[in-house]
């Protein structure tokens, strides 16, 4: 089983939370959010997971 994150938004309703970052690095509890995603898929055992970028994404 695979898994698809997509983590290309800006977060322009989340204001000052995203004002130097995106939003999947926002963090709630000390937690990013995409690694609060990527822990729970974790566990699941999946073959592969992918993440797509778009805004602010690097190669």
């Amino acid at each position: 089983m695979q898994a698809i994150i997509l983590a290309a938004g800006m977060g322009k309703r989340l204001k000052e939370l995203t004002a130097g970052n995106t939003k999947c690095m926002v963090k709630v509890n000390g937690v990013t959010l995409i690694e609060r995603a990527l822990g729970i898929l974790d566990k699941k055992g999946l073959s592969r997971i992918v993440i797509v970028v778009g805004y602010e994404g690097k190669n």
